[in-house]
């Protein structure tokens, strides 16, 4: 009866973060169109700048432009619209925290989920690995690697990541080791029952300080 409650409460939180996610999409979506409008006067605002005289002026708008590029550079283009609204969001986050996200991504693979499951899978992946990484000083440390590819007839996504000691496991998933264990335990839970709706799965594995969250997923 215990289990029960308890198994009850883990989806009741997972529908919430879903629902969560939904709505962080939606705001992100926009975020990205209002950078995409930014990006496409950038053409305009250089031309603009030919005709300023004013060397402080000019310095001005050169800094303001360096700014509107770098914002460019974040954007993720991979095939798929929302993975890349997902990763371009997450880059400005990790390139504000002195984070390096590496992506090997053919995000057209991705045709046969749904929307918010993929923006779930990949958003809890990233947080979490976000979260390990951000503990470490050296940048050389300060890393996330993703990887989207096809191998025979199933889909393999793997996020790696440095991580300071190798976790306990429970129920094969890595123990939390937060004071709030029920919530904070539920993003890789939330990813296996993403995988397990598609009929795949997921293993996790610590090897030279790296943690590994791979899912693999039949193409159908």
């Amino acid at each position: 009866l215990f289990k029960k409650s308890e198994v009850k409460q883990e989806y009741a939180l997972m529908e919430r973060m879903w629902y969560q996610q939904k709505k962080q999409y939606e705001i992100a979506k926009d975020q990205m169109q209002v950078i995409d409008r930014k990006c496409h006067d950038l053409k305009y605002q250089v031309a603009a700048m030919r005709h300023i005289e004013n060397p402080a002026e000019r310095e001005k708008n050169l800094k303001e432009l360096e700014q509107s590029i770098r914002i460019y550079d974040s954007i993720v283009k991979t095939g798929n619209e929302i993975l890349d609204t997902l990763l371009s969001e997450k880059s400005l986050i990790c390139e504000a925290r002195d984070i390096t996200i590496h992506c090997v991504i053919d995000g057209k693979k991705l045709f046969f989920m749904d929307s918010i499951d993929i923006y779930a899978l990949f958003g809890n992946a990233i947080d979490n690995a976000i979260e390990c990484v951000e503990k470490f000083s050296e940048k050389e440390m300060r890393f996330i690697d993703i990887c989207v590819a096809e191998k025979q007839h199933f889909l393999y996504i793997r996020f790696s990541n440095p991580i300071e000691r190798a976790p306990e496991y429970e129920d094969d998933l890595p123990k939390t080791t937060k004071k709030n264990k029920q919530y904070h335990g539920i993003g890789l839970k939330s990813i296996r029952h993403i995988a397990e709706k598609y009929g795949g799965d997921i293993s996790v594995s610590t090897e030279m300080n790296c943690f590994n969250l791979e899912v693999l997923l039949p193409v159908k």
